[in-house]
């Protein structure tokens, strides 16, 4: 069964107002678990990113984002990742929700993967000149330069990216201010393809005049996520049941009943092991799945 078609039956269960509902009430693990499983939901068919976005769940993921624990951080930014990708209406959406303060704070105390996911996001963001006010006023200048400079691969090739959409007017003046030049012009010598590239463009931008132009670039390259999970102590069945099964059993039923679709979501978390009491994620740049 492929995601795509998974992701469609899970649908036509009626499984996203019941995920709704759990994203805006449910208790620490079921929000986070809510949220990943309506990112795969909305990621794979427009239709469902659009329900997601009228049934406020963007706002709803930027509230988890601001307010829960790391774990729920981590499930958040990757759902935001998810329904941003080459998806203009919920990037507009995400950025009427105020949610370039929790970013920056992500930059500053996440982890490493959701630092190079809430890069992804506001280089996304900065594609438009509010957003890019915004994004320079939080002060994210000196956290993009120094994921640049100590950051790990990929977190060196996204903030490259943000420094080059953030590369206007004044805030090219802060972006050379804090050595960013020779960073970037070390990272397109040394670098790997990607961020050559990246920082070549990000030179660019800032050796421009302020009135100059500069073409259009496209939008940053869509993220896959690959993800491995160790379902809860209880055996999944190996088809599809009924969304009913999240209606009843408590809060473990209603976690086990939210893994239990997430796997069918995205049939590559490797469903049915029911070996550990976590589910481990882990995030693998552009590999795919």
């Amino acid at each position: 069964m492929n995601n795509e078609r998974s992701c469609a039956e899970i649908t036509n269960e009626g499984a996203i107002p019941v995920l709704m509902e759990l994203l805006g009430t449910g208790i620490g693990v079921q929000k986070g678990l809510a949220a990943l499983t309506l990112g795969f939901l909305g990621a794979t068919n427009k239709a469902n990113s659009t329900v997601l976005r009228d049934a406020g769940a963007l706002g709803l993921l930027v509230d988890l984002l601001r307010t829960e624990g790391i774990e729920q951080e981590q499930h958040a930014v990757t759902a935001l990742e998810h329904l941003t990708a080459h998806n203009n209406e919920n990037l507009k959406a995400v950025a009427r929700e105020d949610v370039i303060a929790p970013l920056v704070s992500v930059l500053q105390v996440g982890s490493d993967t959701q630092k190079e996911l809430g890069t992804v996001v506001l280089g996304r963001l900065a594609g438009t000149q509010a957003s890019r006010e915004k994004i320079a006023a939080e002060g994210v200048i000196p956290l993009l330069v120094g994921l640049v400079r100590t950051g790990t691969n990929a977190q060196k090739e996204e903030a490259a990216h943000v420094l080059g959409r953030l590369a206007k007017d004044e805030t090219k003046a802060v972006i050379k201010s804090l050595g960013a030049i020779g960073i970037l012009q070390e990272l397109q010598q040394t670098g790997t393809t990607g961020q050559k590239r990246k920082a070549r463009v990000a030179l660019k931008a800032i050796s421009e005049d302020d009135g100059g132009t500069s073409k259009r670039r496209r939008s940053a390259p869509n993220q896959t996520l690959c993800f491995s999970a160790i379902q809860k102590g209880v055996s999944m069945p190996s088809s599809p049941h009924s969304i009913e099964e999240l209606s009843g059993g408590g809060t473990l039923g209603l976690e086990q009943g939210v893994y239990f679709i997430m796997s069918f979501a995205n049939p590559k978390v490797g469903a049915n092991k029911g070996v550990d009491h976590e589910a481990q994620w882990g995030y693998c740049g552009r590999d795919v799945l």
